[in-house]
């Protein structure tokens, strides 16, 4: 008695005489189907074997309306027929033969294509099939063997847009295969495959069997197994290894290369069965397995067993396709859940071996394991094109605000990029046609554009005007480049954007009788400095675009390669990165909003607050940088970065190193007010600002690169140094070796900013909850210590160099002061010395998690003095002083220390405070600033283009840890206080 069909069952289908219904070839391989390519996956032909490759001509019964696994299958039933081949999808039709021109020739009787599909229904009826017999007395249950017709269900709603395409048909094999010239690669392949609405003639019947092999041994791979090899020190995902054979966990595989190098043989062991011998031949990581039972023991054997070599079945081991195994020998100590052991692969040592059993779920009548894979490349695109779009939400924003700034014009930028070395008038001369565009568009804008480049002149004439002009506007002139600020340019205009000089009105300040006070009032910000800036942070913009660019295609492909080898991608590590680009996006995103000028009651321009306040304080990094820029390479080029946080920090960057963001609290108090005027008395201290030195000091210490000096070699590192980083090595014998980067950052503020320096570290601590002076993070010096440290800088500092540094007495209030604070937290100071310092200081009681009674101040302070003394004696001996007046031109000087007070005019905190508020206020929004450059376009830092360059040449397994892991530690963000590194 034939057996009955069930829902669950694994089937073949075979039309007579053409062979069995079989899935072969990727449909977006062949660009001639790209209309079907987005949703099909392989083409259905017919073959003469009934599986031609592992699963390719099975195919598993689902049912559409809810019956049960295991229950018969009728005829007039609804079902999915799900292709066994791996990854295959369902039966689908899909695409009007009149639509594919490859299959337009076998119409009338072809109605439309067959493939298949990752969606088991994929457009309304198109992957269902109703059961319908092949006569019509026959009803009820179907049974091996039975001929049976396939209908499609499309439409399952019964609606249809277009009377000439509404029902789809029965399933046929239809067409030579051979005769196409398109399949040219499947020339075994017997027939299409398609469905018809014709009656007669056609091929519409298919003989249905069961896929029940006699043989004990599957082709199913029922044992699936997670592996990691351990390789220098860490366990690396080697994919995974799906072991066709028996059902049975397997508890000991010994394999070895054959005597021939052409494959691997040996004996594999499954829970209750015994040993069995097996040959496998290689192609790239897949293996064409034989096995063959061992009869030489008396343990049970597997049904159906016999002395014949078994069918070839497949295993898949692993994700490394460019390396022959030649040895695994592991065992199970739990009956099969894991296995541990070695593996050897080719040219490489033996590497430690070990593997899960992988947990699977029947779903849908498919065996999976992972339910939903949240590694699938679709969702990172998905990402990808978020941060894509947010990126370009920027530069819209960057338009809109260099647009906002009063006497922000063409002229104004082309000039200032000519000035710069831009060559503007070449740049618009040689891309005239776009200038003609803009005309034809927009003729009255356009004649005026036109009018304004031919009142202007030519480069030639320009440039002998800024040479002509004065000797600080002929050093600037050279060549860089900077067509990437022309093509900015070249959009403003195409955007009308910026006003052209006849279009902007004149500002009531400036206009004729206005008040020569009032005309001073108006251009006492640096507007030309505002304007480099921003070009700068645009110049930014376009590096942080390409980097993109990079990481993302990078991103994109790994997780794709390693999801084909069956390899865990580093999600991790590359959503690290995302966060941390987004992080700078957003920085770059702020940088720009907050140099917006707003507009006033009158609906003119006018500068904000904060847009100024932002002026004075990129021009304090600016001028922090001056004493040492000339051991920075390419210093001309470094461009810090203010803008306003919710923190204190200088963040570094893994793709470029020109450019510096230094963050600033929102709620520091303001370096400037736009409401000040002369006869106003100034009453707010930006304490805060005085950190932006610090902050600084951060890249001096690690970029600025010093005359090797053997002096500092000590028999325990033996090595010269070339940046302050490389000098503290020499320090690493001290017990606060931890602490050298931010006791140089702490240093340099106090050799730039002199005591304004401590008074800004004190008021960041201060501010602070008062037990957190006692918090150890291994990278700051501990706060109760810190503020003594610094005044003890200025101590050295004053030995070092006295004609600059005059701060014994100012560092004796400072300590003073510290000590006051302390004392008004509860702490008790003991035998407070001349200096203002105590020896020790002890804790209140119910300070908590510290065992300690006391702070031992006078230790601390020992073993940290020669740390301090070393980085200050290179420092006194690298550094340029600079000016102490202000330039005849009216730049601002940047000597050191910033402070022109000393001991013996400033006897009191309050004076140097009156210096801060000087220092920070209107002055230096007005005044220039030497050597402030437009920076040129850079190329991705060449120490990241090197890192990708050997991690794409490595072991893709290794991606994460040699592609991802650098561009992460490249990132890194520095505080004055707090825990430093990634967020």
């Amino acid at each position: 008695m034939a057996k009955s069909i069930k829902i669950g069952s694994i089937i073949h289908l075979q039309n007579e005489g053409n062979g069995y219904l079989d899935t072969r070839g990727l449909v977006r391989n062949k660009p001639e189907f790209w209309n079907v390519a987005g949703t099909e996956i392989l083409f259905v032909t017919t073959n003469a074997n009934r599986d031609r490759d592992r699963g390719s001509g099975s195919w598993r019964i689902i049912s559409a309306t809810g019956k049960k696994d295991g229950a018969d299958l009728e005829y007039g039933d609804k079902i999915h027929l799900l292709n066994m081949y791996p990854g295959a999808g369902y039966l689908d039709c899909c695409g009007w033969v009149e639509h594919l021109p490859e299959f337009s020739q076998y119409a009338p009787i072809a109605r439309c294509a067959v493939f298949t599909s990752d969606s088991f229904n994929r457009d309304n009826g198109t992957g269902l099939w109703e059961i319908q017999s092949d006569s019509p007395d026959k009803v009820g249950t179907v049974s091996e063997s039975a001929h049976i017709r396939l209908k499609n269900g499309f439409p399952a709603d019964g609606k249809f847009v277009d009377v000439n395409f509404s029902q789809t048909g029965v399933l046929i094999a239809h067409g030579d295969v051979a005769q196409n010239d398109v399949f040219n690669d499947q020339e075994d392949q017997l027939k299409f495959v398609f469905t018809s609405t014709q009656e007669a003639n056609i091929a519409d019947k298919w003989r249905i069997t069961l896929n029940e092999p006699p043989e004990a041994i599957n082709n199913n791979p029922a044992n699936t197994y997670y592996v990691w090899g351990k390789e220098r020190e860490k366990w690396v995902d080697f994919g995974i290894f799906e072991l066709s054979g028996y059902s049975e966990p397997i508890v000991a595989l010994n394999i070895d290369l054959t005597k021939e190098n052409d494959g691997l043989e040996g004996t594999i062991s499954y829970k209750g069965k015994a040993p069995v011998t097996l040959k496998a031949k290689r192609e790239q990581n897949r293996y064409s397995i034989e096995m063959q039972p061992q009869n030489t023991t008396n343990e049970s054997q597997p049904d159906n067993e016999t002395d014949e070599t078994q069918p070839i079945i497949e295993w898949t081991l692993g994700g490394r396709n460019d390396r022959n195994i030649i040895n695994i020998n592991v065992s199970s100590p739990d009956n099969g859940h894991t296995f541990n052991g070695t593996i050897s692969y080719e040219h490489e040592s033996p590497i430690e071996f070990k593997g899960l059993r992988a947990t699977k779920t029947l779903v849908k009548g498919e065996s999976k394991t992972i339910l939903y894979d949240f590694f699938q490349q679709g969702l990172w695109e998905a990402r990808i094109k978020r941060i894509k779009e947010a990126l370009q939400t920027a530069v819209i924003e960057f338009d809109d605000v260099l647009a906002s700034i009063e006497e922000s014009s063409i002229e104004k930028l082309i000039e200032m990029i000519s000035r710069a070395g831009g060559k503007s008038y070449t740049y618009f001369e040689k891309d005239y046609y776009r200038l003609e565009r803009i005309k034809k568009k927009e003729p009255a804008y356009g004649e005026r554009v036109l009018t304004l480049f031919q009142n202007i002149g030519n480069d030639d004439a320009v440039d002998t005007k800024i040479k002509n002009e004065d000797a600080i506007a002929e050093k600037i002139v050279h060549d860089v480049e900077l067509d990437h600020l022309n093509e900015k340019l070249a959009q403003l205009l195409k955007k009308q954007k910026l006003a052209l000089p006849l279009e902007m009105a004149m500002p009531e300040e400036l206009a004729p009788g206005a008040s020569p006070d009032a005309q001073s009032e108006h251009k006492k910000i640096d507007i030309d400095f505002q304007l480099k800036q921003l070009l700068n942070i645009y110049t930014l913009w376009l590096s942080m675009n390409e980097f993109w660019e990079t990481l993302s295609t990078q991103a994109r492909k790994s997780i794709e390669d390693l999801n084909q080898a069956n390899i865990l991608p580093p999600v991790d590590q590359v959503r690290a990165c995302f966060r941390q680009f987004t992080t700078d996006f957003e920085i770059i995103q702020n940088c720009i909003q907050q140099r917006r000028w707003v507009e006033n009651e009158k609906n003119a321009a006018n500068e904000n607050i904060q847009a100024t306040s932002l002026i004075v304080t990129d021009k304090l990094a600016a001028r922090a940088m001056a004493p040492l820029k000339e051991f920075i390479t390419n210093a001309e080029d470094i461009i810090p970065i203010t803008y306003f946080s919710n923190r204190v920090n200088i963040r570094q960057l893994p793709y470029t190193d020109k450019f510096i963001f230094i963050g600033l609290m929102y709620d520091l108090t303001q370096p400037i007010q736009v409401a000040d005027r002369k006869d106003e008395e100034i009453t707010t201290t930006p304490f805060e600002l005085m950190a932006i030195p610090h902050e600084v000091g951060h890249f001096i210490y690690r970029y600025v690169n010093l005359p090797k000096n053997q002096q500092h070699s000590t028999p325990s590192t033996q090595q010269t140094y070339e940046t302050f980083a490389t000098m503290s090595k020499m320090f690493d014998d001290k017990p606060y070796y931890h602490w050298c980067e931010e006791i140089f950052a702490d240093l340099y503020g106090c050799f730039i900013a002199g005591p304004f320096a401590v008074l800004g570290m004190q008021a960041l601590i201060a501010t602070e909850e008062k037990h957190m002076v006692l918090k150890d993070d291994n990278e700051h010096p501990t706060g109760i210590f810190r503020p003594y440290f610094l005044s003890e800088m200025l101590r050295v500092l004053s030995d070092l160099k006295p004609s600059h540094y005059q701060f014994e007495k100012i560092a004796k209030l400072l300590d003073a002061n510290w000590t006051a604070i302390l004392e008004r937290w509860g702490y008790v100071a003991e035998n407070v010395k001349e200096n203002g310092r105590p020896s020790r200081i002890h804790l209140p009681k119910e300070v908590p998690n510290h065992t300690e009674s006391f702070i031992n101040v006078d230790k601390a302070m020992e073993l940290v003095k020669p740390i301090i003394e070393g980085f200050a004696s290179e420092l006194k001996r690298h550094a340029t002083f600079g000016p102490i007046e202000e330039t005849p031109e009216g730049e601002q000087p940047t000597k050191i220390p910033w402070c022109i007070g000393n001991d013996s005019t400033n006897n009191t905190l309050e004076d140097y405070i009156r210096e801060i508020q000087e220092l920070a206020h209107y002055k230096l929004a007005s005044k220039p600033i030497s050597d402030f450059h437009l920076s040129s376009k850079s190329q991705m830092k060449e120490s990241l283009v090197e890192t990708m360059a050997y991690a794409l040449k490595g072991r893709i397994e290794y991606i994460g840890e040699n592609l991802f892991k650098p561009i992460l530690d490249g990132w890194g963000d520095k505080g004055p206080h707090g825990t430093g590194g990634h967020m």
